[in-house]
């Protein structure tokens, strides 16, 4: 068993090598931190913790990566960073190469998604009802733990706004998420996530100088992370 004991995303590729069974994020544990990561190893509590970054087998695979460094002005004894990548920036860069680009080997190049994590659970999830309101959305959530032990499960919500060229979009976009409660084995929980319209409008740097939500149809998704898609549903505006 592998502990990560990083606060960054790093190459974790090695994690598959033969004599590894399982790896476990802790972040910096501090002065206490080590007794949650023994309950955790245990068995005591059930680990539901998800990945805030994506983690890829070479970080120099993201644009990001060639647009960091120590770059400094000719005359003046200051540093810049060119954010040349606009906003393909973590998993925004890999799930939309992924989605439009039919040569991009996404398996080779990514470890792990933007919002992954394990449990010694498993669930099954799915969207029952998604209705719109005073510029509200509300999705509703069926979850059942299908393991044999407690634990919780994280619901992401993402959406895939329609692109027409004339603003410049990620096809996964993070809206939406929330952590359930301690289900027991067996037992099934509802849930309602909100979020506002205005929450999937894109920035128009060219045109409007403001955000825009565009016509057109948007693809809302529950996913187990930014790249596993469970359950999708589509709101026309």
């Amino acid at each position: 068993v592998v502990l990560i004991t990083s606060s960054h995303a790093m190459e974790l590729g090695f994690l598959e090598d033969d004599g590894i069974d399982a790896a476990l994020w802790i972040g910096g544990p501090g002065s206490t931190g080590m007794n949650a990561v023994g309950e955790a190893l245990s068995g005591v509590v059930n680990p539901s913790g998800r990945l805030t970054d994506t983690y890829a087998y070479d970080i120099s695979s993201s644009p990001a990566y060639w647009n960091a460094g120590d770059f400094t002005y000719s005359n003046l004894e200051r540093n810049y960073v060119e954010y040349a990548e606009g906003i393909y920036v973590g998993y925004k860069y890999y799930e939309t190469r992924h989605d439009t680009d039919p040569s991009y080997d996404y398996d080779a190049e990514v470890v792990y998604p933007f919002g992954h994590g394990l449990s010694y659970t498993t669930f099954d999830k799915k969207i029952m009802a998604m209705n719109v309101e005073d510029g509200v959305v509300t999705v509703r959530v069926e979850v059942t733990n299908t393991g044999d032990v407690a634990g919780k499960d994280v619901l992401e919500f993402y959406f895939n706004p329609p692109y027409t060229g004339a603003i410049e979009k990620s096809t996964v976009n993070l809206v939406a998420f929330k952590k359930t409660n301690l289900i027991e084995p067996g037992a099934t929980e509802h849930y309602s996530i909100e979020f506002a319209l205005e929450d999937m409008a894109s920035y128009d740097y060219k045109v409007n100088k403001s955000y825009v939500l565009e016509a057109g149809d948007y693809v809302i998704s529950l996913r187990d992370d930014a790249h596993t898609v469970v359950d999708l549903s589509l709101i026309h505006i």
